[in-house]
């Protein structure tokens, strides 16, 4: 049997991440995770609910050493790594900014600067979450998103991902 593609998931170990994995694995992809195992979602240890056929990074995106490791031979990114926590986003805004829109400008910095690695890659998916529409948003999403409409710092990070 050939081998299948080998895709990055970021964020892997999260709710949406891990299943992702796991559908991934399903269909018969090579799965490596990077994840940095957030103490305020995963209470300082890795939940039990992983894939065991995954292979694991503890890393950082905002770290482009971990990005460049992660990357070894995969062919297909999905990001999905972001800081969560709508409320805390207003009061840790550095975090939020760095995690969400600095660590997804370091995926495309290290392709960018690493052809070995940007060769093999061949398609990015890149992902957010209603945090971006605000709070109360309801129906349809909306294309214009104004930065005054979002309710939180969470979802103005995320915005630029998304176009």
């Amino acid at each position: 049997m050939a081998r299948m593609a080998r895709v990055l998931v970021t964020g892997g170990a999260g709710f949406i991440g891990s299943l992702t994995v796991d559908r991934l694995i399903d269909e018969g992809y090579d799965v490596v995770v990077l994840d940095n195992f957030e103490r305020q979602v995963h209470m300082g240890r890795r939940p039990r609910h992983l894939n065991t056929r995954a292979k694991y990074i503890e890393g950082d995106v905002r770290n482009l050493k971990d990005w460049i490791r992660a990357l070894d031979g995969v062919e297909y990114v999905v990001h999905l790594a972001a800081a969560v926590g709508v409320g805390q986003s207003f009061w840790e805004v550095r975090k939020y900014v760095s995690v969400n829109t600095v660590g997804t400008s370091n995926l495309y910095q290290v392709l960018m600067r690493n052809g070995g690695i940007a060769k093999n890659v061949r398609k990015i998916v890149v992902a957010s979450s209603k945090s971006i529409y605000g709070e109360g948003s309801r129906g349809e999403a909306r294309r214009e998103i104004l930065v005054a409409g979002n309710m939180s710092v969470r979802g103005f990070t995320s915005k630029p991902r998304r176009e």
